[in-house]
């Protein structure tokens, strides 16, 4: 139910049968549409008391229609004041962050969140400037301590090309933040936890705050996990590329089409002729990869933005 609309995002809310409120911030692949948010099928499944919040374009939440819905909607937040919990990834793990004092948030539980899109602001930080950039809403974005509240538990890759954001966290030497290394999985840390409602289960550790248990889940939602192994093959493949390939051949079954494009871009300098033939395994997976409508449609519909972006220039189009 849409229950506040704003310049820059809307609110949804989903009665549950929860003690705790959920506050969702959408990834750039859940804009908003009226009806969905990010994570509410686990939320619709576990009967959830949620508010999913969608942006209307890649802006990273601003804060004004937050600041606007906190206070026409403080009855619903008060109703579960010190049961908060603010939760997203990417783009949605960093407005959970910023936002967290605002909405009263008692615990954080974010994947891979970014701490500024301003390039300027971490000069380590070597990828590419994300195009959305728009000095006048994102100079000076980054999460404030005084913005901040709950205990913030941030899980990522510190192998990952975007550690300089997460160190950025870690040099506020702040208790609250807990960082917790999921290793070999990239950007796409939430999908560790995606299977069977995990990341709910995730919620339930940190909101108990025990890190011992928390490390075991982690551990063991990771190690199955298909990701896992595209991940290590593709991070082998620029210094150790007969590894890379060696993994592949031992584990096909546990790479999707995406992830064997992406290790064939990763090889077509050191091995081509092997790069064209896991070109090949890729189309005959997924035809539809050489054309560009691939990228869009799953940008839209799964949610899963840092492979699709990935994706370009990989195949030319037919």
């Amino acid at each position: 139910m849409l229950i506040h609309s704003g310049r820059d995002m809307e609110f949804l809310f989903h009665p549950g049968d929860t003690d705790y409120l959920l506050v969702s911030f959408g990834e750039i692949a859940y804009l908003a549409d009226g009806k969905n948010f990010w994570g509410k099928p686990m939320v619709e499944r576990r009967r959830v008391n949620a508010i999913g919040v969608s942006a209307r374009s890649p802006n990273w939440f601003p804060r004004a229609d937050v600041e606007e819905f906190a206070a026409r909607h403080r009855d619903l937040l008060d109703r579960f004041k010190g049961r908060i919990i603010t939760v997203g990834h990417s783009m949605g793990g960093y407005a959970a962050i910023k936002h967290s004092r605002l909405l009263g948030a008692s615990t954080v539980v974010v994947t891979a969140p970014q701490y500024t899109i301003d390039r300027a602001a971490i000069p380590n930080d070597m990828r590419q400037p994300i195009p959305y950039f728009r000095p006048e809403l994102h100079t000076g974005m980054h999460p404030k301590p005084d913005e901040m509240s709950g205990e913030i538990y941030i899980f990522c890759d510190l192998q990952h090309s975007g550690r300089p954001q997460f160190d950025a966290y870690a040099s506020l030497r702040l208790p609250n933040i807990h960082l917790i290394n999921v290793p070999s999985v990239g950007h796409e840390v939430s999908r560790v936890f995606a299977r069977d409602d995990g990341f709910i289960d995730l919620v339930g550790l940190c909101r108990a705050g025990d890190r011992a248990a928390i490390n075991r889940f982690v551990r063991q939602r990771r190690k199955p996990l298909p990701l896992r192994t595209a991940t290590i093959a593709l991070r082998a493949a620029k210094k150790r590329p007969d590894l890379a390939l060696r993994i592949y051949d031992l584990h096909k079954k546990r790479f999707g089409p995406i992830y064997i494009a992406m290790l064939s871009k990763a090889l077509a300098a050191s091995r081509p002729a092997a790069a064209d033939a896991l070109l090949l395994d890729a189309l005959a997976l997924k035809p539809d990869l050489a054309g560009t409508s691939f990228v869009s449609s799953l940008l839209a519909s799964r949610g899963r933005s840092t492979e699709a972006m990935a994706l370009e220039n990989i195949i030319p189009p037919v």
